[in-house]
C-alpha cells in the first residue's frame, strides 16, 4: 500500500496534464442541423422533415439527431407514432 506522501505526489504530477476544454469536431451536415435548431428554437420538425430537405437517407438524419439528443442538445418527444425533435430548454 503507498503512503500518503507517494499518493500526493502521484497526485501533483498532473498538475501540468490534461486540458480544460475539448473541441468536437461536427460535420457540416451536423452543423446544419444544429443551425435549424437554433434558428427554429420554438418549432418541432420530424426526422423525415430534415430527410426530405437536406436529401439525406434516413439512417444518416437518425445518427445527427442521436448524437444530439445525447448530448441534450436536442429534445425528443414522441407523439402517437412519430418522434418530434425540438432545441432543448437551456
Amino acid at each position: 500500500m503507498e503512503s500518503k506522501k507517494s499518493t500526493s505526489s502521484t497526485v501533483e504530477r498532473f498538475a501540468n496534464l490534461g486540458t480544460t476544454e475539448i473541441s468536437v469536431d461536427i460535420s457540416e451536415n451536423t452543423a446544419n442541423v444544429l443551425k435549424v435548431f437554433v434558428k427554429y428554437p420554438d418549432k418541432f420538425f420530424t426526422q423525415k422533415d430534415f430527410v426530405e430537405t437536406m436529401g439525406k437517407s434516413n439512417p444518416w438524419i437518425n445518427k445527427i439527431l442521436r448524437k444530439l439528443t445525447d448530448a441534450k442538445i436536442v429534445s425528443r418527444s414522441r407523439n402517437g407514432n412519430k418522434f418530434y425533435y425540438k432545441k432543448s430548454e437551456e
